[in-house]
């Protein structure tokens, strides 16, 4: 009977938003954490300025293993390390860390549509697309609706957008100001470096040519300064930058100008584009049985 799984979609975008609360609540403790050790390192620094060497050694660790052929104990060596570099290893710490939360809600957010399609697919909507030589007609298993070819998430995107009107005027022209494919493919993009690159780029503007093919019909200039407000020049190559900063808004009054939180921003168009994907197969759904 159509409709006895209705509840499935909610309940995966549910499963999803909790993940995201998850993510949003890991950070916002990261956040805590990194910055009082930070006002900590800056304190001693301060006090190295009045009464001691400014270049004087702050922390020293040594790292023990064992000989694999007669199991004596060595030493790699001491690491000695100042107060300058405690700050910015501290800082480079949370970075890491944004850095995978981000890429622990890309996948999120990846396996809510490849289920929200495959949902499609159980309920008879027409966003799904039947495979040839599919042999699971009236199937009510949700595995069974999943396709066996498709690896990549625009994929499932280019047929959400060419299946749901809804989907496809508000996934660029959200009274929210999201262009949330835009957004995505940067996730995407940024989620594949930080798992293969340690987060580093070594050349944007080739990142930004790669996302073009995705972007067709963008104003990939936009696009191009757009990508570029997320990285900083570190050790001679580019890094993914998601901490914390006032907002470089130069229009508003300094007093007005908040602060710029590129993780709570791209958690929130993830979501967004979640609820999007949801809404059109709901719509579709009673589009299809007018």
């Amino acid at each position: 009977m159509k409709h006895q799984h209705i509840k499935y979609l909610q309940d995966s975008f549910e499963l999803f938003s909790d993940k995201i609360k998850e993510i949003s609540s890991c950070k916002r403790d990261t956040q805590k954490i990194f910055e009082a050790r930070q006002q900590a390192l800056h304190k001693q620094l301060e006090n190295r300025k009045e009464g001691g060497p400014f270049d004087g050694i702050s922390s020293i660790s040594n790292f023990l293993y064992y000989s694999p052929s007669s199991g004596e104990p060595a030493m790699l060596g001491a690491k000695k390390t100042n107060v300058d570099e405690l700050v910015e290893r501290n800082s480079l710490h949370q970075l890491k860390m944004y850095q995978w939360l981000l890429a622990e809600a890309y996948e999120a957010f990846e396996g809510f549509l490849v289920t929200a399609y495959a949902y499609c697919g159980l309920e008879g909507i027409s966003i799904w697309k039947r495979p040839e030589n599919w042999n699971h007609e009236a199937s009510q298993c949700i595995q069974d609706y999943y396709p066996s070819r498709w690896r990549k998430p625009y994929d499932y995107l280019k047929v959400f957008r060419e299946g749901s009107q809804h989907f496809a005027r508000y996934e660029m022209n959200s009274p929210t100001g999201t262009k949330y494919k835009v957004v995505f493919v940067l996730i995407e993009k940024l989620r594949h470096l930080i798992v293969h690159n340690g987060g580093y780029c070594k050349d944007v503007k080739q990142l930004v040519d790669k996302m073009q093919a995705e972007l067709k019909g963008v104003d990939i200039k936009s696009v191009r300064a757009y990508v570029d407000s997320y990285f900083i020049l570190h050790r001679g190559d580019k890094l993914i930058d998601l901490l914390e900063g006032p907002s470089e808004n130069d229009s508003l009054p300094t007093v007005m100008r908040a602060y710029h939180d590129p993780m709570n921003e791209f958690l929130r168009a993830l979501v967004e584009y979640a609820s999007l994907i949801r809404e059109s197969a709901a719509l579709q759904d009673r589009e299809d049985n007018l």
